[in-house]
């Protein structure tokens, strides 16, 4: 039988710093696709453990397996059809075929609870090439294909969350660690037209609950907005004229309010001392002539 895993790795928690003063690393068990088929190659266990797929080119993977014996085959398998989800893999094995595949034992481990720390450590320390992803246990860092995107996005169509599953979701994203990750990869970002005009259409018409609005208000207060940005606010706005039924509602909702003197000092201060271009003069005088008209034509008496 095979040599076990030394007792001192056995141990349900590791202590990660007298992992450095382990011995160098060595191999348990080497199989070959040609030579497996043979009587006198030693079968795989189906024990958990950590291995290796290591090619003549010198690049190697390391992953880990409850059962060694059934990876063994899935991976073979998937190379021979041409679908294995490394890409990295799959290119090799289509180079070189069989005969330059070696899958080799590397540690059993007695208990499955410590797979993922182990393979992790032989990652760090191994510093594998094949890999896709340097985490244990994580899809960090994975690229898919536009087939593969398709195929995920079908499977998980129509299927319904559960609330404690959107709940951990949403805590998860909200981290600020998590939240300063994903920012650098979204600066200077530009989404396509079609997707704007899709987003906005998705919210067009959505109305925020009050504890939304009161949360947004509270997360932007104090935030004071650069020139530049305001100045692109302004240019957004200009070019975005507002149709008859939303300039009506407005009025109608601003329409008997009485604004606070620190608000109305507030909107004239900027204003003072500036000189008004000829056309918003006339406009205004236009505005409040119609006004006064209106409000002497409601005040004279019927004539009959």
């Amino acid at each position: 039988m095979h040599d076990r895993i030394p007792e001192k790795l056995a141990q349900s928690a590791f202590d990660f710093d007298a992992l450095s003063s382990e011995p160098a690393i060595e191999v348990i068990l080497r199989v070959v696709p040609e030579s497996h088929k043979k009587s006198s190659t030693p079968k795989l266990p189906k024990t958990p453990g950590i291995y290796r797929i290591s090619f003549s080119t010198g690049k190697f993977y390391i992953g880990s397996a409850v059962n060694l014996r059934k990876r063994y085959r899935d991976h073979l398998s998937d190379l021979r059809a041409g679908k294995h989800k490394n890409p990295i893999m799959q290119n090799l094995y289509n180079k070189h075929g069989d005969a330059s595949f070696i899958f080799e034992v590397l540690e059993y481990v007695d208990n499955k609870k410590m797979l993922i720390a182990r393979e992790q450590w032989y990652i760090d320390t191994m510093a594998p090439t094949i890999n896709v992803c340097l985490i244990a246990g994580s899809t960090l860092g994975m690229k898919y294909s536009e087939q593969g995107r398709a195929n995920i996005s079908a499977a998980r169509r129509g299927k319904k969350l559960s609330p404690e599953h959107i709940a951990s979701m949403r805590a998860a994203f909200n981290k600020p660690e998590t939240k300063e990750k994903m920012r650098p990869a979204q600066l200077g970002k530009k989404q396509p037209p079609e997707h704007i005009e899709k987003t906005a259409a998705a919210r067009r018409g959505r109305k925020n609950s009050p504890e939304h609005i009161e949360k947004t208000a509270a997360s932007k207060g104090g935030k004071p907005l650069s020139p530049e940005h305001k100045e692109k606010i302004r240019k957004a706005k200009l070019a975005k004229p507002l149709d008859p039924a939303t300039i009506e509602r407005i009025a109608a909702s601003n329409r008997g309010k009485k604004q606070s003197p620190e608000l109305i000092e507030k909107r004239i201060a900027p204003l003072r001392g500036k000189k008004r271009p000829p056309s918003v003069g006339a406009k205004i005088s236009a505005t409040k002539r119609a006004k006064h008209l209106a409000q002497q034509q409601a005040e004279q008496p019927p004539l009959f």
